[in-house]
């Protein structure tokens, strides 16, 4: 039986709510109510601590679609304000595309690598010899590892012969492919803009042109071969 993505499945409801209200011209008057609409009156918390906080984190998801950045806005405005002004005020070539819900992240843990108690301290240590920042010891008869020391680079799993080290997973740094989600004090997910920033630098200054180079290039190939059938002829 296939799982629901809840997430997802939220992100659609939201999205449908207000493409509904768009249509029917009842946008403004109504947007208010999608918190409601999706989790009706009576319906106990089934994700988070209360059905109030659930609302909530939907009304942000509602002010994300209307294109505005969650982080840069007033809470304690209702949606329809936001829908009256018609003007997000948020500039799309900024390098901070990304943003982070604080309400919504569960502050998990860093992600990071941890020994269980599969652990044999065995004699051939390779857990200890193949980690290259000596992030990893044997204590007490176990090893420990670092996470001072540690940088995440999986030696240590891979030369365990008893599988007893564990990866801890935080799904939104694992996917992240440059590394640029960072936890605060708290533990709540942000996003290092300057990483993001040197990409979106990166793209305008080497990838565009490179993409524009190639273009040139094929309508040049096309010609050639276009002139090279008329000769021929």
């Amino acid at each position: 039986m296939k799982t629901i993505d809840y997430s997802e499945y939220f992100k659609n409801k939201v999205l449908t709510e207000i493409s509904r209200m768009f249509f029917d011209g009842t946008l403004e008057k109504d947007i208010n109510r999608i918190p409601f609409n999706i989790i009706p009156k009576g319906s106990e918390a089934a994700f988070r601590c209360c059905v109030y906080k659930e609302r909530a984190i939907l009304k942000l998801r509602a002010l994300a679609a209307l294109g505005y950045s969650v982080n840069e806005i007033d809470e304690a405005l209702p949606l329809s304000e936001y829908v009256s002004r018609n003007n997000p005020q948020f500039d799309y070539n900024s390098s901070k595309l990304l943003t982070v819900m604080e309400s919504a992240c569960s502050a998990c843990v860093k992600s990071r690598y941890m020994v269980s108690e599969i652990c044999q301290a065995c004699l051939s240590r390779k857990c200890e010899n193949n980690c290259p920042f000596g992030a990893v010891s044997i204590e007490s008869h176990k090893a420990r590892i670092d996470n001072n020391k540690c940088k995440n680079c999986g030696k240590c799993k891979e030369a365990c012969p008893y599988g007893a080290i564990l990866k801890i997973s935080v799904p939104c740094e694992d996917s992240c492919p440059v590394n640029a989600v960072k936890k605060t004090g708290k533990g709540i997910a942000v996003f290092d803009h300057f990483v993001q920033s040197s990409l979106v630098f990166a793209v305008k200054i080497v990838l565009i042109p490179f993409a524009s180079y190639i273009f040139i290039l094929n309508i040049i190939y096309i010609f050639l071969i276009f002139f090279a059938i008329i000769c021929f002829i």
